[in-house]
C-alpha cells in the first residue's frame, strides 16, 4: 500500500517563482492587518461622531427648554399685570365685548392679547 500525503502542494518543487511565493504570502501580512485597522478606525469614528451629536442634541435642547421657560415666565407676566387692571377683570366677569375691544385696540400695560370668539 502506497501512502500519499493530502497536504502535498499541488506544484513540482522549484516551478514557484518568487513573484509566486510572495504573492501568497502578501495577503495575510499587508491586506488583513489593513482591514483590521480600517474596521478600528471606523468603530472609533462611529462612537465619536455618536457622542458629537448627543452633546450638540443636548446643548439644543436645553436651549429650547430656557426659550420655553422664558416665554412661559414672560406670560406669567401678563396675566399677572392684567390680573390687575380691573377694568379688565370686570369686563370679562360681565362678557362686555365693547370693553374689551378698546383694551385690546390700545393695552395700556404693554401686553399681547389673543382673543377667540365664534363669529
Amino acid at each position: 500500500m502506497k501512502f500519499t500525503n493530502p497536504f502535498k502542494f499541488p506544484f513540482r518543487a522549484g516551478t514557484l517563482s518568487l513573484k509566486t511565493v510572495l504573492s501568497i504570502y502578501f495577503i495575510p501580512i499587508s491586506i488583513l492587518p489593513a482591514i483590521f485597522l480600517s474596521f478600528y478606525s471606523q468603530r472609533l469614528f462611529q462612537d465619536s461622531l455618536t457622542e458629537t451629536l448627543s452633546r450638540r442634541a443636548s446643548s439644543e435642547r436645553d436651549a429650547i427648554v430656557a426659550e420655553i421657560d422664558s416665554f412661559e415666565s414672560e406670560l406669567k407676566a401678563q396675566a399677572r399685570a392684567l390680573s390687575q387692571q380691573p377694568r379688565f377683570v370686570r369686563a370679562v366677569s360681565v362678557r362686555d365685548v365693547q370693553t374689551l375691544g378698546s383694551i385690546i385696540a390700545n393695552p395700556s400695560w404693554g401686553g399681547v392679547i389673543r382673543v377667540y370668539t365664534t363669529s
